[in-house]
């Protein structure tokens, strides 16, 4: 799967590092691994809507994702958003679960919650378990051309 991403950030002409270690599957295992400022992890989550459609979510990794937020933000209703399965992350996001990255692969859509854009390096998954991209928030938007949005739980 690293592939991808690292096909991905040269084609964009991304300024980024790719860090190796142990597999990690969540963001709790991120934050045990200690490699990384906890306050700068980011958490991505995968949603499939009509038509094939992905939506991958970028949050700090202690914020909770707010459903309906997100479908406000993508102008649809909260019931049209669903988790998408771990054979729709390999299989169209060519990503693994557990590692998926903030990147629009298979035509998905990218939303970043606002609240990243005030952390200047941010650490996320690269669509496998043992890396992960460590980059500046803007570029990361930039690369991503994400929506940028207020998706997080508030509270």
């Amino acid at each position: 799967m690293d592939h991808y991403v690292e096909q991905f950030l040269a084609d964009t002409h991304a300024t980024y590092r790719l860090h190796e270690h142990e597999a990690i599957t969540t963001a709790t295992e991120g934050k045990a691994l200690r490699s990384f400022p906890v306050s700068a992890l980011v958490k991505c989550l995968a949603f499939a809507i009509a038509d094939h459609r992905f939506v991958l979510v970028a949050l700090r990794a202690d914020d909770r994702a707010d459903y309906k937020k997100i479908a406000a933000t993508l102008h649809i209703s909260r019931q049209q958003l669903r988790a998408a399965t771990e054979d729709e992350i390999t299989g169209s996001l060519h990503m693994l679960p557990g590692g998926v990255g903030p990147f629009p692969f298979g035509g998905a859509t990218v939303v970043i919650d606002a609240a990243v854009q005030a952390i200047p390096t941010v650490y996320c998954g690269t669509g496998s378990r043992h890396t992960t991209l460590e980059i500046g928030a803007e570029e990361l938007i930039r690369i991503s051309a994400a929506i940028i949005a207020d998706v997080a739980k508030t509270g």
